[in-house]
């Protein structure tokens, strides 16, 4: 559907001119690091940004600001491109996060603009008490994206909920090349961070893993300049709300997830910059009641992929990961999808199945500029997916830049681009798309 161009035009100079008065902000001499406070020998020293974002998107995307109930249509009739498409998409996103396009309604003029401070963080990094043979480390980290009490949009971007990113402690025997980790932080698989500003993180487009609760072993093994990785975690399993009684279809099964991964490391001609690749796997189930008198089924989530950061030169390098997996919901794989029912009875529900990755290549020309650009995909096998809501496929390609300005003050412009696919019931995919322009302003501490 063709957008009105004056909306449009508003929409991109109303960002452009916050980051321009940025970028004309003299620098100055950057305040001295906070030093770390020492209680009971624990070395405590506090860390994190305050952020503003803003993005512009020509179309609904989700979701938002993260509402504890998204909002959606059992009525209304959308019309992605000339394919009609029945209710039951989610009628209601916001331009805080984009993971994929919902399809256009009849409603023209169907934009979003947002800006939000939720992405703020704030955090302690924890050093020793050290004994004689292992070191001590640990974090405790949170934003403000945890969404909000309120079904309105409006009330939880002005009272945000503090979200918990990381607590753990970390113990290191480094003469073994051994460490245990105990805490919530990010999932062995998929290591690698996507170097966007939209922090969706292309999750449901390509790239997968999140936080969670853990208990991880990780060794590593010298040779000669190189080294080889070893990694495995028990891991909360996190499912969705079941259709007869469970709350967390993850908490009612009987067992954790697991996750592993192997890597090797090692300097290639890029000084202090290492070639790293990496192989990792997943398995993990959660329990379905299928009626009101106990009968359940196991729904098993696996996945297993790659990971590779390769430099080129000092300046260029290129990172990459790529997955195939089902029932990846709650590890942002499979278009953010879980099972779907294709029979007439909760007994026919079946996993999701796909593949996804992305890659993205970083270019540093001076200190103070970043440039990122990159592209990502979650395909998921048609015949898993549901009718009128199934996500097929989920393309995005994006380009960004970051420029330090001082160095505790960055600014960012980035645009990207989302096409989604969607099941329709005659067979035919019908495709939505979102343009998205996002600017930020931090000041990191």
């Amino acid at each position: 559907m063709k957008r009105d161009s004056k909306k449009s035009n508003r929409g991109y100079a109303a960002l452009a001119l916050p980051l321009l008065a940025a970028t004309m902000i003299h620098a100055a001499d950057a305040p001295e690091a906070i030093p770390a406070v020492d209680v009971l020998g624990t070395k405590i020293t506090l860390y994190g940004f305050a952020q503003l974002d803003m993005a512009y998107d020509n179309n609904r995307s989700g979701a938002g600001n993260l509402l504890p109930t998204m909002t959606t249509s059992t009525t209304a009739t959308y019309t992605p491109k000339i394919v009609t498409v029945p209710g039951g998409i989610p009628a209601s996103g916001y331009a805080d996060l984009a993971y994929y396009a919902y399809p256009q309604t009849k409603i023209k003029n169907d934009g979003d603009w947002g800006i939000t401070a939720n992405n703020t963080r704030i955090g302690f990094a924890l050093a020793g008490p050290d004994g004689t043979v292992y070191k001590l480390t640990g974090k405790i980290e949170a934003d403000f994206s945890g969404g909000g009490t309120s079904t309105t949009a409006s009330s939880n971007e002005t009272n945000p909920v503090l979200r918990l990113r990381h607590a753990y402690g970390n113990i290191a025997f480094p003469k073994f090349g051994l460490s245990i980790l105990a805490g919530q932080t990010w999932d062995v698989i998929a290591p690698l961070n996507t170097p966007l500003i939209n922090s969706a993180n292309l999750w449901s487009a390509g790239n997968i893993g999140a936080r969670r609760p853990q208990f991880r072993i990780t060794e590593e093994i010298p040779v000669g300049p190189a080294k080889i990785i070893g990694q495995g975690a028990l891991t909360r399993t996190i499912g969705p709300a079941g259709f007869i009684n469970e709350a967390d279809m993850g908490v009612a099964t009987d067992m954790p997830s697991m996750q592993g991964r192997l890597a090797v490391s090692c300097p290639l001609w890029v000084d202090k910059q290492n070639f790293t690749i990496g192989a990792y796997g997943l398995w993990g189930k959660m329990e379905m009641d299928i009626d009101s008198v106990g009968t359940t089924r196991n729904l098993k989530t696996w996945a297993y992929g790659v990971d590779v950061e390769l430099p080129i030169v000092s300046m260029l390098s290129i990172v990459a990961e790529g997955y195939a997996g089902q029932n990846m919901g709650a590890y942002q794989g499979n278009i953010g999808q879980y099972f779907t029912q294709v029979g007439a009875t909760i007994a026919t529900v079946t996993e999701v199945q796909g593949f996804g990755g992305w890659a993205a290549l970083r270019f540093k020309p001076i200190s103070r500029l970043t440039l990122n650009v990159g592209a990502g995909i979650d395909s998921v096998h048609t015949n898993t997916a549901a009718l009128n809501t199934g996500r097929v496929k989920n393309e995005s390609t994006f380009v960004n830049g970051f420029f330090n300005i001082t160095k505790d003050i960055k600014v960012g412009v980035e645009y990207q681009y989302l096409a989604t696919t969607y099941k329709v019931p005659t067979g035919v995919k019908s495709l939505a798309e979102l343009k998205r322009i996002q600017g930020t302003f931090v000041y990191g501490f």
